[in-house]
């Protein structure tokens, strides 16, 4: 009976919390996503060095995850706190996805050779020459 009223309470925890998070869950699965692309990509850009892969190393995608999730959760909790409705939670997952999307180009360019951020530089500046 003890057992079922803990599990009960936990299901009730565990729901409110993602009803808590329903606005954010979006920011938080596209960090994920990007998250989880460049541990593909340097994966496989390790490999092609020669590199071991080690259970060490890939902790540090765990870590990253967790570390960068708590920091869109945490903004998003802020964003309740600060008078204007600045989007912090916004910021701080476009932040993420910058340095992600950096690691993303660095691991590209080691398993093709191409050099993405230097084709959008070159995209870039003929917008602007337009």
């Amino acid at each position: 009976m003890l057992e079922s009223a803990v599990a009960k309470w936990f299901l009730a925890l565990a729901l409110s919390a993602l009803a808590l998070l329903a606005p954010v869950t979006g920011l938080m699965g596209a960090v994920g996503v990007l998250i989880g692309a460049d541990f593909i990509t340097g994966v496989l850009a390790a490999r092609k060095r020669g590199e071991a892969l080690t259970s060490k190393a890939m902790s540090r995608t765990i870590t990253k995850a967790l570390v960068y999730q708590l920091a869109v959760i945490s903004a998003f909790a802020l964003e309740g706190l600060v008078p204007g409705g600045l989007p912090i939670a916004k910021l701080i997952a476009a932040a993420v996805a910058l340095v992600e999307f950096r690691s993303l180009t660095e691991n590209v360019k080691t398993l093709t050779g191409v050099d993405m951020t230097s084709i959008l530089e070159k995209i870039q500046k003929k917008r602007e020459d337009k």
